[in-house]
């Protein structure tokens, strides 16, 4: 019994010590465009049918939330060769409820505003740049929008490469701390909010 109490106890104290860190752009900023590298091209998937021939033809592990995705205006952007994925990840705005379980999160987002999330480079691609470069063509492609991102304070790769790409850091947050993180965003001028509705998971 005692060990189960304390496998409870040191369970709990991890949920809650979870931690994400935030990082913005936000519009009109001055920002360099970046080329891709020669034979690499940037897609932008907005429905189900184009996504699922794009999964087909450059091995694209479909997500299973791709229906709930696309239903609730998110947009699915890749980068390609002629018959790979290099990097892929989502960006969904105007919706009412999106939720980071992680941290338990639950987002109001505004139509001027992005919440990248979920993104992967494949593995036969990786340290060549191409997470950088695709979240530098988002940014090219919505530079009239705030953008916010995340990732996990224990990977340094993610970090280097949401930085190098023109995000700024916002902050660390874990549960305890969402109060902070909405101020945050309105200091910065990110219109995201709280959402008290039932939350729509990614």
């Amino acid at each position: 019994m005692a060990k189960l109490f304390n496998y409870i106890k040191v369970a709990y104290g991890m949920y809650f010590k979870r931690r994400l860190i935030f990082f913005y752009y936000i519009n009109n900023r001055i920002f360099e465009n970046v080329e891709l590298d020669s034979g690499v091209n940037f897609s932008i998937i907005k429905n189900v049918d184009e996504y699922l021939d794009s999964c087909n033809k450059f091995k694209i592990p479909p997500s299973r939330h791709y229906l709930n995705r696309f239903a609730n205006n998110a947009t699915f952007y890749f980068t390609h060769n002629n018959s790979d994925y290099l990097s892929y990840g989502w960006a969904i705005t105007n919706c009412d409820s999106f939720c980071l379980e992680y941290i338990h999160l639950s987002m109001k987002i505004g139509n001027s505003a992005f919440i990248l999330f979920d993104f992967n480079t494949n593995e036969n691609y990786r340290k060549l740049g191409h997470y950088t470069k695709l979240l530098s063509r988002i940014i090219q492609e919505n530079s009239d929008y705030a953008l916010l991102g995340y990732t996990a304070p224990s990977n340094p790769g993610s970090i280097k490469g949401i930085v190098n790409s023109g995000f700024t850091t916002l902050g660390t947050y874990r549960r305890s701390e969402h109060s902070k993180f909405f101020a945050a965003l309105n200091e910065n001028g990110v219109q995201i909010s709280k959402s008290r509705k039932k939350y729509l998971t990614k």
